[in-house]
């Protein structure tokens, strides 16, 4: 209640203030409030993230070991994705081939595994949705890792999926990332007075994705 005054005067100011409960795959949601809101000076809150899937189904692992819990769980999660339409899983799959060690590091399918309480299905379709989204939003550089290497730099020489306008405006300030909630909820705090003038909404979004990957 004391941060309310003070949130409701920064959005006079020209700032947006997205409270996001975050999780991997959840990007669909996440993204559409921030870039839908970008350009208003009003306070957003996505709400709760609700899935309708089986409660508990992890207990069905405890009897393994935690080696064994992620073999068996990346079988069935690989099995479910395989019965992903192929139209549905394109970008997840152009992934894989063009860099499957950054598949494995940014997109641990065991993270996905988790969030879905290790419903395979849900969890195999929200790592198709990442990949296709984060293309969407990153074009070919979004096989580049989410790093902030300008264009030219990192290991590769290439950088990462960031160009030169994204991570200036990040620098800017814009977009923030505040200290979580008393719930537990990570904000972005988006502050049009730090918009850097060269920065496109496409610029701001992409800032937007890279903050919420460092925090899944």
């Amino acid at each position: 209640d004391l941060l309310q005054p003070q949130q409701n005067s920064m959005a006079a100011q020209g700032s947006t203030t997205a409270s996001i409960p975050m999780a991997p795959g959840a990007f669909g949601e996440m993204m559409s409030s921030i870039s839908s809101n970008l350009n208003r000076g009003t306070s957003v809150g996505t709400g709760e993230h609700q899935q309708q899937q089986p409660m508990n189904r992890s207990a069905e692992f405890e009897h393994l070991s935690k080696e064994q819990q992620r073999e068996e769980a990346l079988r069935q999660f690989h099995e479910a994705m395989n019965s992903i339409p192929q139209e549905d899983k394109q970008v997840y799959l152009e992934a894989v081939r063009h860099c499957p060690d950054l598949v494995n590091t940014e997109t641990d399918p065991m993270q996905f595994v988790r969030t879905c309480d290790y419903n395979f299905w849900d969890a195999a379709k929200r790592m198709c949705t990442y990949w296709r989204e984060r293309k969407d939003i990153f074009g070919e550089r979004a096989f580049l890792p989410l790093t902030l290497a300008a264009p030219g730099g990192g290991r590769s020489g290439r950088g990462g999926a960031l160009c030169r306008d994204d991570i200036l405006g990040l620098q800017a300030g814009f977009p923030a990332l505040l200290p979580k909630t008393a719930d537990g909820k990570h904000v972005f705090f988006c502050d049009r007075r730090q918009w850097v003038s060269s920065a496109t909404k496409e610029n701001r979004i992409r800032g937007v994705f890279y903050l919420a990957k460092l925090v899944c």
